[in-house]
């Protein structure tokens, strides 16, 4: 029998991962896990906050309103939702413009990762209130 062919029969039939491979994809894995417990709560949180704003284009009167009452409400509807972060007076401004009253967010959320890195998302939107 030629030794080469003995040989080179045993790796054609080889399956699996070696230890050092199932190690690395075990870490990989192990970091996108960490990645989305850490991004997903941010986004869900970012929801909470565009459904509150934008049920208030539902109501009926808001136009008609002062900012200090549709401040209050969106208050009340952070309070509803249980939305205890950002604070709504640091990242909504109300502004009255002929009529249309816009209601703008705009703020980042920071979360740590592993050590001295951090996932950032900047959300910015803008909600017509007519």
């Amino acid at each position: 029998m030629n030794p080469i062919k003995a040989a080179g029969a045993g790796v054609s039939r080889q399956r699996g991962v070696t230890m050092m491979g199932g190690l690395m994809i075990l870490i990989f894995m192990a970091f996108v896990v960490v990645i989305v417990m850490k991004v997903v709560p941010i986004y869900l949180n970012y929801y909470q906050i565009y459904t509150a704003l934008e049920g208030l284009q539902s109501e009926p009167g808001i136009r008609d309103e002062s900012k200090s009452q549709i401040m209050n409400r969106i208050l009340k509807r952070f309070d509803i939702s249980q939305i205890y972060s950002p604070d709504p007076n640091d990242v909504i401004k109300i502004e009255k413009k002929g009529g249309v009253t816009e209601v703008k967010l705009a703020y980042e959320d920071r979360r740590g990762l592993l050590g001295n890195l951090e996932v950032v998302a900047v959300f910015e939107r803008e909600f017509i209130l007519q």
